[in-house]
């Protein structure tokens, strides 16, 4: 009994203890039979391929096999059991071999598509490494619930991204911002590597258009200039606005549905594919998640750790568009003054009322300031110092109308007259296209999303009863609510359907708050009086 136990413990440390030499000699083999057989697809014939492939596995399981016969060692582990003691499990095994596949897969790719297409292969599984981190990172602790959803969502941003990228340069045949930007990024990388222009000069520091340019550049200098993995890239800047503003929202209301909410952000179809591409709404979905971040600590009383974060969220899309980093803050500043007003800073606030204050002033003063930038970005012909600020927005507004009325999505846009407008237009600006306003596909996809989204304000009809009390009570709901606002009455001059879905995905995240907002508590099934809480006094010197 003693010996059959000794020898089952010698097998079992034999097993753990197999030859990591012989591993990493299996190991180097493999890597190096999969670079030989990257160079001879495309090129050698289907007989001397399979020959290629199988003949070196073969001969090393023969060359094992031998060298354990001439040991002599009857309990010597198998080729397989060796490669998978060091992995640690068959799952392990699993996994290396897919890595294997992708590799050779990524092989075929290089002798038959161009390095637009198979670069984005050679960068695809760092992305992805980046997106699983970034969501296990700010998902961690109270908020670990939610890593499914991030996980599934990341997927879906990567299918979107495809079907972006299919959209811009087939569908579209490379009529896209996104062809622009790819040929001016490339060129701007080849001056980095052709020594007519430093590193340092290739940091973004233009506005507008520019600005993307130069982002393209600076990327494609630094991990290749891949037009797919361009697309993976700046979606997944947009990726990490969504994971931002998930966690900021969930952080800052209370009692939130975080599940569905999370759900809804990570696979309604407007986030999924408008921020899927090379191009500025990337660029201010992760800007519009750093100052939702920011809005959520300030509005908690946190003033050293939000205001960085709404600066530089702010500062980033100012660089790109002015008038969306006005939006993204100008809800802020008066929910700032709701605040104030209410004295309702959060239970761990650690400034006062003066502080607050001290906030909404330099919000304000912000707004000013990115107004004015606003105006002269949109209409820089008409903007002087004696233009008043009406003439200025009547003409960009009227401007706006003319350039977005034209193409096979074109509608009518509402009338803003006055305030009496305000309504009908922030509704239809925030919930079109509808079914009978399609006109072809392109159109479809958005009015099927608004109509579902429709449907759950309908079916969550019991949360939007309670709204207007909670946005009364949480400085954060003013500020999403106000951010669905100013898009509404800003966008409300836009006269086209594709337009208008591709701006409205920005605050998507901010319009889904709504139909995820706490159920009210169930009144209970009988009154309790406040004096049964209170301490009772003895009875003859006892305590009843």
């Amino acid at each position: 009994m003693v010996t059959a136990t000794a020898k089952a413990t010698s097998r079992s440390k034999a097993t753990a203890t197999a030859p990591r030499s012989a591993v990493a000699l299996i190991t180097a083999g493999a890597l190096a039979h999969i670079a030989f057989l990257a160079t001879l697809i495309g090129s050698a014939s289907g007989t001397l391929l399979v020959t290629a492939a199988l003949g070196p596995p073969l001969a090393a399981v023969a060359a094992y096999s031998l060298w354990v016969y001439l040991r002599g060692d009857e309990h010597a582990p198998s080729l397989l059991g060796l490669v998978q003691v060091r992995l640690g499990s068959t799952t392990g095994l699993v996994v290396v071999s897919l890595g294997f596949a992708y590799v050779v897969g990524t092989g075929a790719l290089m002798a038959r598509v161009n390095y637009d297409i198979w670069g984005a292969f050679v960068v695809a599984p760092l992305i992805a490494w980046i997106g699983i981190r970034l969501g296990q990172k700010v998902f961690a602790g109270d908020y670990a619930e939610l890593r499914t959803a991030a996980a599934v969502g990341l997927v879906a941003k990567a299918a979107g991204t495809i079907a972006r990228y299919w959209v811009a340069n087939s569908a579209y045949g490379g009529r896209a911002d996104a062809t622009s930007y790819h040929n001016n990024g490339r060129e701007f990388a080849g001056l980095l590597y052709d020594g007519k222009r430093s590193l340092a000069a290739m940091v973004p520091h233009s506005s507008g258009t520019k600005f993307i340019d130069e982002l393209t550049g600076l990327l494609y200098a630094l991990v290749g200039s891949s037009r797919l993995a361009g697309f993976l890239w700046f979606s997944l800047l947009g990726y990490a606005g969504v994971v931002f503003t998930v966690k900021a929202v969930c952080r800052a209301v209370s009692g939130l549905e975080r599940k569905r909410y999370a759900w809804l952000c990570f696979l309604m179809p407007s986030l999924v594919f408008w921020p899927s591409s090379i191009g500025k709404e990337a660029w201010i979905s992760l800007s519009f998640g750093v100052i939702a971040v920011g809005a959520a600590r300030l509005l908690a009383g946190r003033l050293r750790s939000g205001l960085p974060w709404v600066l530089a969220g702010g500062g980033a899309a100012a660089m790109v568009r002015p008038h969306m980093a006005l939006l993204g803050v100008g809800g802020l500043a008066f929910a700032a003054l709701v605040a104030v007003v209410g004295r309702r800073v959060g239970p761990r606030a650690r400034v006062g009322r003066p502080a607050m204050f001290a906030i909404s002033l330099v919000a304000l003063v912000f707004l000013v300031l990115l107004g004015r930038a606003t105006l002269e970005f949109l209409n820089p012909d008409e903007v002087t110092t004696n233009t008043s600020v009406v003439t200025s927005i009547n003409d960009i507004l009227s401007d706006t109308e003319r350039r977005t009325s034209g193409g096979g999505s074109s509608f009518t846009p509402v009338n803003v007259r006055g305030p009496i407008d305000y309504p009908e237009a922030i509704v239809r600006t925030l919930t079109r296209p509808y079914f009978y306003e399609v006109r072809n596909v392109e159109s479809l996809i958005p009015a099927t999303e608004m109509t579902f989204y429709l449907g759950l304000l309908l079916v969550s009809w019991r949360r939007m009863v309670r709204a207007p009390r909670l946005v009364l009570e949480s400085p954060f709901l003013v500020y999403a609510m106000l951010t669905c606002v100013l898009f509404g009455l800003g966008w409300a001059s836009f006269g086209n359907l594709g337009i208008l879905a591709r701006q409205r995905s920005l605050v998507m995240p901010m319009m889904l708050v709504f139909p995820c907002l706490p159920l009210p508590t169930a009144r209970p099934a009988f009154a309790v009086s406040v004096h049964d809480h209170l301490p009772r006094a003895p009875l003859f010197g006892v305590t009843r």
